[in-house]
């Protein structure tokens, strides 16, 4: 029965996942007199309170991380969080609300496939018969 139960959760949570990540292209187009700076401020503070949570959740794992470690994690967060919210929205901007998802939305079926080719090639298939099968 747990596994049912975490079939149900997992599946919920993707969806949840994918409802969040399509309002990256079209939030944009609906802000209004808002800008796209205001609009990523409001999402980078959501996410740091939403990270807080789940820190506050693993404290007594936080408390074994050095100091340095700690603040290295942070600055990536800040800095990839920042760096992809920004080129989300310059892509909408610049290349349209098609574009930029269709090529966002290939890279999970680019992963798979390359996960799915890295495992097969690590049991022993050579390209040629992975590739061409």
């Amino acid at each position: 029965m747990k596994t049912h139960s975490n079939l149900i959760a997992g599946l919920t949570l993707a969806i949840v996942a994918t409802l969040s990540w399509a309002l990256n292209f079209i939030a944009p187009y609906v802000t209004g007199a808002y800008t796209i700076y205001d609009l990523l401020i409001v999402r980078f503070l959501m996410a740091g309170a939403l990270g807080l949570g789940v820190v506050v959740l693993y404290r007594a794992q936080l408390r074994r991380l050095r100091r340095n470690q700690v603040l290295l994690a942070a600055s990536l967060g800040v800095i990839g969080y920042l760096g992809y919210s920004a080129c989300i929205a310059a892509g909408i901007i610049f290349g349209g609300p098609v574009l930029t998802p269709a090529f966002i939305g290939m890279v999970p079926v680019l992963l798979a496939l390359l996960g799915n080719a890295t495992a097969k090639l690590s049991r022993g298939a050579n390209w040629q018969s992975h590739w061409f099968s």
